[in-house]
């Protein structure tokens, strides 16, 4: 799909076009999505503008994936996609800046680049020009990666908690149900380290085409513009930094529920020895009288049969009785 962002009497209009429309005047931003690639190659040739496929701009090293010919800067970063679902993932933006005109390139659905498309038909002085455009996209971008930094520390925040301050409720609602609970648990964990890394994965590249944009003694934007994306690159390290911790905080609780799921078992087998212990005087004392030898004199007793079971329950109740005052049952 193709959409047009049109600038017209201090509004903003928005078309979408077919492969061979021509451009409306006034035209500020053109959207690509999804579109084929003889949808790409069409309209690149209307307009007379270079449009790479993103499946050859991903192939390219990193150095290559931004440059300048002439007036027209060519950039690519990794945004996310699916961010709502459980298994958020990566896509490839790729942006054209020229001085009249930007172009976007996408594959997927992203939720930054829907919302600013919402937002710049409420405030047209977002499309005052390429360039504005260019830098009030960024600026949506990274604002997204904020709200869903902020989503990550609230999931596993959730998480940590479920661990470590509701284990004892846990244990007693769940009974049989802990293993599908821990399952659960992992599942909401992985979630938000899935979406953690694909957090630091999207802001890592859009530091790389911050710093190309900022190149020393290469001015690739006005003084204005560059200016915010110096303010919009700090936000990246803070957010940057921020991935990093929330990366380590989810392999802590990872290390915590493999050390809860442990004790757990532990537990267990605990207890299976100590009936084990408990059981093994009275399985001795049958034993003994199951045995067939002649010349045992308690088999003609008239209350060896009532002596023997009273002896099987006192030599279980003893042992845990014995566990039970020392605390280990």
């Amino acid at each position: 799909m193709i959409t047009a962002y049109v600038r017209h009497d201090g509004k903003v209009q928005r078309h979408t076009l077919g492969a061979t429309t021509p451009l409306p005047a006034g035209t500020v931003w053109v959207d690509l999505k999804n579109c084929s690639e003889s949808e790409r190659t069409q309209f690149a040739q209307l307009i007379k503008q270079k449009i790479p496929p993103l499946h050859d701009v991903r192939l390219l090293e990193q150095a290559r994936q931004h440059h300048v010919d002439k007036d027209v800067t060519t950039l690519t970063a990794p945004i996310i996609i699916g961010s709502q679902s459980d298994n958020p993932t990566s896509s490839t933006l790729m942006l054209i800046l020229s001085p009249t005109l930007l172009i976007t390139v996408r594959e997927a659905e992203s939720r930054a680049l829907t919302l600013y498309g919402e937002r710049v038909l409420e405030q047209p002085d977002l499309l005052r020009g390429s360039e504005t455009a260019f830098v009030g996209l960024l600026e949506a971008v990274v604002q997204r990666l904020a709200d869903l930094a902020e989503i990550t520390a609230h999931e596993l925040e959730q998480v940590g908690r479920i661990v470590f301050q509701e284990a004892l409720q846990r244990t007693r609602a769940l009974g049989q149900g802990r293993a599908n609970n821990w399952r659960k648990i992992m599942a909401g964990l992985g979630k938000a380290a899935r979406l953690n890394h694909r957090l630091l994965a999207t802001l890592t590249g859009l530091d790389r085409l911050l710093a190309f944009l900022q190149t020393p003694g290469e001015p690739r934007v006005g003084e204005a513009s560059y200016t915010q994306l110096r303010l919009m690159q700090q936000d990246i390290a803070r957010l940057i930094d921020h991935a990093n911790a929330m990366m380590n905080e989810a392999t802590f609780l990872l290390d915590a529920i493999a050390s809860a799921i442990s004790i757990e078992q532990n537990n267990v087998v605990k207890i299976f020895s100590m009936v084990a212990v408990i059981l093994m005087p009275p399985t001795m004392i049958a034993s003994i009288y199951g045995m067939n030898f002649v010349h045992m004199p308690e088999l003609g007793w008239w209350g060896g049969y009532p002596l023997a079971l009273l002896a099987m329950l006192l030599s279980a109740i003893l042992p845990w009785a014995w566990f039970k005052r020392n605390g280990w049952f």
